[in-house]
């Protein structure tokens, strides 16, 4: 069976820094895999490359049997993928974040509403649609409040995307905080 994942070689430099040498492996269809190492050694850089939204410096890849320099859009399109951030917008439901996402990609309105409805019964998800993602309890934050009605914001079944005026800005979605990280004293 052809792998689904290959490289040979793969690297990504910053001017002089190298920050993934020369990486090569195989990933066989069914496999789990995963990066394991200290921060800086270069896994976001090699998921990057991987998911077709950083250009490797040389070497060669291909995902899903679709190159990592000519076919990146081929690749967003076919392949899933979470970070260990969580990257949903805190301000949508559940359903709006699917909707979102579903429509960066390019599906239409009829595959959205299948899809948004297929990943909610698939994740058993179906009670928290209509729930804010920051009212969801995460194993990052083990004081969450668990969704309850006051939390849960209607949403239109006829909608397929979310408001315009629920979308924050980068700036918000970035993940930084201005305010400084607390030391252990």
């Amino acid at each position: 069976m052809a792998p689904v994942i290959t490289t040979n070689k793969l690297t990504k430099r910053f001017g002089q820094f190298i920050a993934a040498n020369a990486l090569t492996f195989e990933v066989g269809k069914g496999e789990i895999f995963g990066f394991l190492g200290a921060n800086g050694a270069g896994k976001t850089t090699a998921m990057r490359m991987l998911c077709g939204l950083s250009t490797p410096s040389s070497g060669t890849a291909t995902v899903a049997g679709f190159d990592v320099y000519t076919q990146t859009e081929k690749i967003k399109q076919n392949i899933g993928y979470m970070s260990q951030k969580f990257s949903l917008y805190d301000d949508l439901t559940v359903a709006e974040n699917i909707r979102f996402y579903a429509g960066i990609y390019g599906m239409s309105t009829q595959a959205i509403k299948a899809k948004t409805n297929q990943l909610l019964q698939e994740l058993q998800l179906e009670k928290e649609a209509k729930t804010l993602v920051k009212a969801l309890p995460s194993a990052g934050n083990k004081n969450s409040p668990s969704p309850s009605p006051s939390s849960t914001t209607p949403t239109s079944s006829s909608s397929t995307n979310p408001p315009a005026e629920s979308i924050p800005s980068p700036d918000a979605s970035s993940g930084t905080s201005s305010t400084p990280p607390r030391t252990k004293e």
